[in-house]
């Protein structure tokens, strides 16, 4: 099960309020899960991973930066939906594990979480997300509408 174990107030709201939208009767479920049972991830760099794009650390150069897409750049046969040659691969995955790396997160990031399990005695709330009611506008009485 996947959740978020650290986001803004801001971007929780905009992916209930996407729910509610999209898949009506989505419900948000607040657990508090043991550190031990729990993959933690950084949001933003794991989805650079799922697009085979390599990680760096925030103290990383603009020159080292540049310096393994210019590896990358050398393998200019290589199409996106073929298989990676193994240098090339070796490239990318090499950096991954600084996807895990907590250390190297500020606590204002995106930060998701993975479980295999959630028992009912870890759920704390549970709320339906529900689309939003369109507001009424009110008008004084003896108002004219225009």
């Amino acid at each position: 099960m996947w959740f978020w174990a650290r986001t803004t107030r801001r971007n929780l709201l905009a992916d209930v309020r996407c729910a509610a939208r999209e898949k009506p009767g989505s419900v948000l479920v607040t657990a508090l899960i043991r550190r031990h049972g729990v993959l933690l991830s950084h949001f933003d760099t794991w989805n650079l991973v799922l697009n085979d794009i390599p990680v760096h650390t925030p103290s990383t150069t603009d020159t080292e930066v540049d310096q393994t897409f210019e590896a990358i750049r050398k393998f200019t046969d290589w199409k996106w939906h073929e298989p990676k040659p193994p240098q090339l691969k070796r490239i990318i995955e090499d950096t991954w594990e600084l996807v895990l790396d907590t250390t190297l997160w500020s606590p204002t990031d995106h930060w998701q979480a993975t479980v295999p399990e959630v028992r009912l005695t870890d759920v704390v709330d549970a709320v339906v997300a529900e689309p939003r009611r369109r507001s009424v506008a009110r008008r004084r009485p003896g108002a004219e509408v225009k």
